[in-house]
Protein backbone atom coordinates (compact mmCIF):
# COMPACT_ATOMS: atom_id res chain seq x y z
CA UNK A 1 0.00 0.00 0.00
CA UNK A 2 1.27 3.50 -1.10
CA UNK A 3 1.67 5.92 1.74
CA UNK A 4 3.07 9.17 2.34
CA UNK A 5 3.58 11.02 5.42
CA UNK A 6 3.45 15.05 5.42
CA UNK A 7 3.78 16.84 8.45
CA UNK A 8 2.22 14.38 10.91
CA UNK A 9 -0.37 13.16 8.87
CA UNK A 10 -0.15 9.85 6.68
CA UNK A 11 -1.80 10.15 3.86
CA UNK A 12 -2.87 6.44 1.55
CA UNK A 13 -2.68 6.95 -2.58
CA UNK A 14 -6.34 6.72 -4.21
CA UNK A 15 -6.42 5.98 -7.72
CA UNK A 16 -9.84 6.86 -8.62
CA UNK A 17 -11.79 9.03 -10.64
CA UNK A 18 -10.21 12.18 -9.03
CA UNK A 19 -6.78 10.12 -10.17
CA UNK A 20 -7.72 9.96 -13.14
CA UNK A 21 -9.37 13.42 -13.97
CA UNK A 22 -5.97 15.22 -12.29
CA UNK A 23 -4.04 13.21 -14.37
CA UNK A 24 -5.54 14.05 -17.46
CA UNK A 25 -5.97 17.61 -16.71
CA UNK A 26 -2.36 18.38 -15.59
CA UNK A 27 -0.27 15.77 -17.42
CA UNK A 28 -1.15 14.86 -20.95
CA UNK A 29 0.54 16.37 -23.58
CA UNK A 30 -1.08 18.04 -26.64
CA UNK A 31 -0.58 14.79 -28.67
CA UNK A 32 -2.42 12.64 -26.82
CA UNK A 33 -5.26 11.58 -25.97
CA UNK A 34 -7.39 12.17 -22.38
CA UNK A 35 -6.05 8.62 -21.25
CA UNK A 36 -2.66 10.24 -21.70
CA UNK A 37 -2.02 11.89 -17.98
CA UNK A 38 -2.18 8.04 -16.68
CA UNK A 39 0.04 6.54 -18.83
CA UNK A 40 2.50 9.51 -19.07
CA UNK A 41 2.92 9.09 -15.07
CA UNK A 42 3.18 4.79 -15.62
CA UNK A 43 5.99 5.22 -18.20
CA UNK A 44 7.66 8.00 -16.50
CA UNK A 45 7.69 5.87 -13.43
CA UNK A 46 8.97 2.93 -15.48
CA UNK A 47 11.92 5.03 -16.49
CA UNK A 48 12.51 6.23 -13.16
CA UNK A 49 11.29 9.74 -13.54
CA UNK A 50 11.69 11.48 -10.03
CA UNK A 51 9.36 13.76 -11.10
CA UNK A 52 6.64 11.45 -12.05
CA UNK A 53 6.54 10.11 -8.37
CA UNK A 54 5.41 13.81 -7.28
CA UNK A 55 2.76 13.54 -10.51
CA UNK A 56 1.43 10.56 -9.06
CA UNK A 57 1.16 11.55 -5.27
CA UNK A 58 -0.98 14.52 -6.82
CA UNK A 59 -3.14 12.59 -8.53
CA UNK A 60 -3.49 9.99 -5.66
CA UNK A 61 -4.45 12.71 -2.90
CA UNK A 62 -6.73 14.96 -5.55
CA UNK A 63 -9.79 13.22 -4.04
CA UNK A 64 -9.06 15.22 -0.76
CA UNK A 65 -10.16 18.64 -2.17
CA UNK A 66 -9.82 21.39 0.26
CA UNK A 67 -7.24 19.80 2.33
CA UNK A 68 -4.85 18.60 -0.44
CA UNK A 69 -1.48 18.80 0.42
CA UNK A 70 0.13 21.31 -2.25
CA UNK A 71 2.75 20.00 -4.97
CA UNK A 72 6.09 21.20 -2.90
CA UNK A 73 4.34 19.98 0.67
CA UNK A 74 4.16 16.24 -1.82
CA UNK A 75 8.20 16.81 -2.95
CA UNK A 76 9.18 18.12 0.10
CA UNK A 77 7.80 15.09 2.14
CA UNK A 78 8.80 12.70 -0.77
CA UNK A 79 12.81 14.43 -0.60
CA UNK A 80 12.82 13.34 3.36
CA UNK A 81 12.34 9.73 2.21
CA UNK A 82 14.87 9.39 -0.02
CA UNK A 83 17.11 11.73 2.70
CA UNK A 84 16.62 9.44 5.38
CA UNK A 85 17.18 6.13 3.45
CA UNK A 86 19.78 4.16 4.88
CA UNK A 87 19.30 1.01 2.37
CA UNK A 88 19.83 3.20 -0.47
CA UNK A 89 15.89 1.85 -1.73
CA UNK A 90 13.75 4.33 -1.30
CA UNK A 91 13.55 5.70 -4.55
CA UNK A 92 12.88 1.97 -5.71
CA UNK A 93 10.53 1.42 -2.92
CA UNK A 94 8.16 4.66 -3.71
CA UNK A 95 8.26 3.72 -7.35
CA UNK A 96 7.13 0.32 -6.96
CA UNK A 97 4.25 1.50 -4.50
CA UNK A 98 3.49 3.76 -7.35
CA UNK A 99 2.94 1.26 -10.17
CA UNK A 100 1.41 -0.98 -7.88
CA UNK A 101 -1.40 1.31 -7.44
CA UNK A 102 -1.43 2.39 -11.35
CA UNK A 103 -1.86 -1.49 -12.33
CA UNK A 104 -4.64 -1.96 -10.09
CA UNK A 105 -6.52 1.25 -11.45
CA UNK A 106 -5.69 0.23 -14.96
CA UNK A 107 -6.68 -3.62 -14.53
CA UNK A 108 -9.57 -2.52 -12.83
CA UNK A 109 -11.18 -0.72 -15.49
CA UNK A 110 -10.03 -3.20 -18.34
CA UNK A 111 -12.30 -5.80 -16.41
CA UNK A 112 -15.26 -3.30 -16.17
CA UNK A 113 -15.03 -2.03 -19.80
CA UNK A 114 -15.29 -6.30 -20.57
CA UNK A 115 -18.01 -6.68 -17.94
CA UNK A 116 -19.84 -3.38 -18.38
CA UNK A 117 -19.58 -3.14 -14.64
CA UNK A 118 -16.97 -0.73 -12.56
CA UNK A 119 -15.19 -2.76 -9.67
CA UNK A 120 -13.93 -0.20 -6.93
CA UNK A 121 -10.62 -1.17 -5.14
Amino acid sequence: MATLTIGSKEYTARCDFAFDRTANEKYTTKEEDKAGGKVNIYMGLLNEDAFMLSAFWDCALSHLKGSKPSPEQIEDAIMKIIEEDTKGDAVDRLVKEALEHLKTLVFSKERSVRTGRYSRR
